[in-house]
């Protein structure tokens, strides 16, 4: 089984670790993106990203000095709500070895990154409105590369579990992915109605990618016993391609 992630806004490269990097799965397209954001002014990225004088200097800085930057392992460099839930640091060594090949992070800049693919500190969300050349945005860009990749490294058609954001998992096309595909909700209980809050769901992705890694998880029967944080399996509201968890 497979589980394929979203990326973070928020990023962290002052940790130690000592993981051997690798190269990310599709750095030949990523090179072309870094080419056209070097481009960019400042003026210019505060007006694609829709961010602060001082993000857009920031992130405009991190473009410039790209090839420079201290470089870090994607599940170590990325923070938010859903890493806290993954909490890769806190795996052993085996089971982030596992993780390498069992867990992917989508991304705008990189297309599909492994866990221990290599990474410099930068901002471009998938849904970002960059059109250069012919390309009317990320998603045109990316078009079918990231579902040839995960074709490529899942050739055992395993089960693909989506713990990403919507915006992220439009830049896989379902069609062309061989493996099925499972989506997953996690809904909570708030006065009697069940409903999906950001950011516990974000945090509930990153438990369940743990809880594969973990469990070394292989069918979707084994899936449904995830029930970390009370999270419960509702056979009621799924069908054989939606889970539902709820609690």
């Amino acid at each position: 089984m497979k589980a394929i992630l979203s990326p973070a806004k928020k990023l962290n490269f002052d940790d130690s670790h000592e993981v051997k990097m690798t190269k990310p799965l599709l750095l030949k397209k990523t090179d072309i993106l870094v080419k056209v954001m070097k481009e960019k002014s400042v003026t210019d990225i505060k007006k694609l990203m829709k961010l602060s004088d001082d993000l857009s200097e920031l992130n405009y800085n991190r473009y410039q000095k790209y090839e420079s930057s201290k470089k870090a392992p994607a599940a170590f460099a990325f923070v938010g709500d859903t890493y806290q839930g993954l909490d890769f640091r806190g795996l052993s060594k085996k089971q982030q070895e596992y993780a390498n090949g069992t867990v992917y992070i989508l991304s705008g800049l990189y297309g599909l990154l492994n866990v221990f693919d290599e990474i410099s500190p930068y901002r471009l969300e998938m849904g970002t409105g960059l059109k250069f050349d012919s390309y009317k945005n990320l998603y045109d860009f990316w078009k079918n590369d990231i579902a040839k990749t995960i074709n490529k490294y899942n050739s055992q058609n395993e089960p693909i579990v989506n713990l990403a954001s919507e915006e992220y998992f439009k830049s896989v096309k379902r069609e062309e992915v061989a493996a099925p595909i499972i989506d997953v909700k996690f809904l909570e209980n708030k006065n009697g109605e069940f409903k999906t809050i950001g950011i516990m769901a974000k945090r509930a992705r990153g438990m369940m990618a743990r809880f594969i890694v973990e469990n070394k998880v292989q069918t979707v029967e084994e899936l449904q016993n995830f029930n970390v944080d009370n999270y419960k399996f509702d056979k009621k509201s799924s069908t054989e391609n939606l889970l539902v968890f709820k609690r």
